[in-house]
């Protein structure tokens, strides 16, 4: 049979590292920061919109410079010689974009685009505390499960030895050992799940957060 196996290693709790206090620091979230660099990437696309509301000025040199020795040089200023010349001088020049409507409604675009993510980022200010604080409860909760888990099944395994044990020297019945020895594997059960479901709160604090908060 090639199809998977499932991994039968017991499940570990992984060790909690950082505090709430810590991840209260919701500035330097990689979610409000890239929130941030939105806000600053669509400012800049409305500042340019804007810009080309407005004309292009610019200044240039512009220079002309031919020589044929075998041409005589005319002297004359109403004759345009063009083997014999040197200009130039600066020059001013002006580029404007008349097509005033569709300048505006791209004005009109990124200030809307602009809105959306300043929405976003206001958004990730007030929503990312809750939900760290909502993830950290859920890592108590479950850290709380997993400890009366832990302790129910080191009872659950203290009485189904107490029953082996008494069967042994003619003290127990059969039917005691079986029962103790399915409430211990039971409790071992719902250890194993508890100790899914604490990593899993500690994964999902890690994603709010933003930071690793699993020691292995």
């Amino acid at each position: 049979d090639s199809g998977t196996r499932p991994d039968e290693t017991p499940l570990k709790p992984v060790d909690l590292v950082g505090t709430s206090s810590d991840a209260r620091l919701v500035e330097t979230l990689p979610a409000f920061k890239a929130a941030q660099l939105g806000v600053r990437s669509r400012q800049s696309a409305l500042e340019v919109a804007k810009a080309k509301l407005y004309p292009d000025l610019f200044v240039g040199v512009r220079a002309l410079w031919a020589w044929a020795p075998s041409r005589d040089d005319i002297a004359n200023p109403f004759l345009f010689d063009q083997f014999n010349i040197l200009q130039g001088g600066p020059f001013l020049g002006v580029r404007w974009n008349l097509d005033l409507a569709t300048l505006q409604a791209e004005v009109a675009l990124a200030r809307a685009e602009q809105g959306k993510v300043e929405a976003r980022l206001e958004q990730a200010r007030s929503g990312l505390p809750l939900a760290i604080e909502r993830a950290q409860l859920s890592v108590n909760e479950s850290r709380a499960a997993l400890d009366l888990a832990r302790s129910t099944r080191k009872a659950g395994r203290a009485l189904s030895l107490l029953a082996a044990t008494n069967f042994s020297i003619g003290l127990g019945e059969p039917k005691e050992v079986l029962e103790s020895l399915g409430t211990y594997v039971e409790s071992a059960t719902e250890f194993q799940r508890a100790v899914f479901d604490y990593n899993m709160a500690v994964a999902e604090l890690s994603e709010v957060t933003g930071r690793e908060m699993a020691r292995f």
